[in-house]
């Protein structure tokens, strides 16, 4: 039973005297009978919380939800109401029923005695509900009310919940300062740089600037440093955008955290991808190489196993090291084994749909659908619908079915703004350069799309990748970005400049 359930049942029973087994050792209550209408209520929570006890859900809502409806409850305390609605929306969590636990949550939020579990509460609820808005509104009240959360929240979830809201820049603004208050660290400096790109369209450069000392990441440096907005603070502070010592210290500090004793396969991964970006490719096979080799022997009784996960993000990334020194048989292999291993104890759709792309650079479509087949829409994130309507409309079009592939592209048409990346793959596959420039021009001149566009124009270290799609994804794309449109929307906004460095990821 989830700690949502736990309390407001725990609080009900003493307040009613009910006989449940966590208070089966306490004295009956002492308190004055009760007439028979609140008779009737306390024998209907008494049913609920019975339910509850037995783990019968459905049937806990059912008794709990007669005991709204029955007019004796307005005469019951508000503390009292507020714990009925409070048990009612941990039900709700508890059975999936999201639209039902977001409204209930929005209820006892409204009590004067709210505390910063309800308001938690609210926040996953609304995140779950596709309520973008009100789930940040309702992080940052958590954040004022209970600042410990930006450290005890579920890993991820902060990040998740933010990105929802990215078409929202004013109350995820409202959100990032109040978690920046309370002392949260933006993990790669994302969204404080996007922050601050916002804050410097409403004029407000001082504050602007708050956000932009605390960015030490390398890679969102070099992106302000290609957005004209911060060519202001740029001149002024140059120290801020530097970028070689950033990266130099990035790295360092990655190698350090694979000497730690409790290092971990996902911190010697971490190191590994971060030379490959410098250009390192042996030196980062070489320490993927001993330390798969050493994930996959038996372990000593009592010594910790390695991460699933953490195993299989290892292949991953040898997987691009391989491809990268032209090893394609050796790279496809490991992205096999990849996708082959559940990912958190489920269908491991990531490593899925990333092998489904291998093939497609193969020139193997048919392969590329089958690695794909049982990658199901509706249980991926916005992010992987997108990237799988790429894998499948390119495998399509490369079958001649370009009715198959046109709807998968509308899906992406649809969603412009969630994996721009993908509007280059899915155009270069049906060779449509108006359309790809068309998006481009599009992003470019969105203030909240603008970063990620700009960084995707940049001229980076090209990859020794050589497999046919690459290459005339390649092709295409320099052949976009030559186009007199598509120059003049980068100058607009922006610079195209080389970085003698590999494309770093976030």
């Amino acid at each position: 039973m989830s700690r949502f359930l736990a309390v407001p049942l725990v609080l009900l029973a003493v307040t009613l005297a009910v006989p449940t087994p966590a208070l089966a050792q306490k004295p009956p209550s002492q308190a004055a009978p009760l007439s028979p209408a609140m008779r009737a209520i306390q024998d209907k929570l008494i049913l609920a919380l019975q339910a509850l006890e037995q783990g019968d859900y459905d049937e806990a809502l059912r008794a709990l939800d007669a005991v709204v409806v029955d007019p004796a409850f307005k005469e019951i305390p508000d503390a009292m109401q507020t714990q009925v609605y409070r048990l009612i929306a941990g039900v709700a969590d508890e059975t999936g029923r999201v639209d039902r636990s977001w409204r209930d949550w929005r209820r006892v939020t409204e009590a004067d005695d709210a505390v910063w579990g309800d308001w938690w509460g609210r926040t996953l609820s609304a995140h779950l509900a596709d309520e973008p808005v009100d789930a940040v509104t309702s992080l940052a009240q958590v954040a004022r009310m209970y600042p410990a959360i930006v450290t005890e929240a579920p890993e991820g979830w902060i990040s998740q919940i933010m990105r929802a809201a990215d078409d929202y820049p004013e109350p995820q603004g409202r959100l990032i300062e109040a978690l920046t208050d309370a002392g949260w660290e933006d993990p790669g400096g994302w969204f404080w740089m996007a922050h601050a790109a916002w804050l410097l369209d409403g004029g407000k450069a001082d504050q602007a600037l708050a956000f932009v000392t605390r960015i030490d990441g390398s890679t969102p440096r070099l992106i302000m440093s290609t957005d004209r907005r911060f060519d202001g603070l740029r001149a002024r502070h140059p120290a801020l955008f530097e970028i070689e010592g950033a990266a130099a210290a990035e790295l360092e500090e990655a190698r350090q955290a694979t000497e730690a004793p409790e290092a971990s396969l996902s911190d010697w991964n971490l190191y590994a991808s971060m030379l490959h970006d410098e250009g390192r490719l042996d030196e980062a096979l070489q320490i993927l190489d001993r330390e798969i080799a050493d994930a996959e022997r038996d372990r000593k009784p009592g010594e910790a196993a390695v991460d699933p996960d953490d195993f299989i993000w290892a292949l991953d990334t040898r997987s691009r090291i391989r491809i990268d020194r032209g090893d394609l048989e050796g790279g496809l292999a490991d992205l096999r084994r990849a996708a082959r291993r559940p990912e958190g104890g489920e269908v491991n759709v990531s490593h899925a749909i990333n092998l489904g792309n291998l093939y497609v650079k193969l020139d193997r479509p048919a392969d590329a659908l089958e690695a794909t087949l049982d990658v199901t829409a509706g249980r991926l994130a916005p992010y992987g619908r997108v990237q799988l309507a790429e894998v499948r409309a390119c495998a399509h079009a490369a079958l001649g079915d370009l009715d198959a592939a046109r709807a998968e592209i509308a899906f992406i048409e649809e969603n412009p703004t969630v994996a721009p990346d993908s509007t280059w793959g899915v155009y270069a596959c049906v060779g449509d350069e108006d359309a790809a420039a068309a998006a481009l021009i599009a992003l470019l001149q969105d203030p909240r799309e603008r970063l990620g566009a700009l960084y995707g124009v940049q001229i980076f270290t090209p990859s020794s990748e050589t497999t046919p799609g690459s290459l005339r994804r390649v092709a295409f794309r320099e052949a976009v970005l030559a186009r007199p449109d598509v120059i003049a929307a980068i100058e607009a906004v922006g610079r195209r400049e080389s970085w003698g460095r590999m494309a770093p990821g976030f």
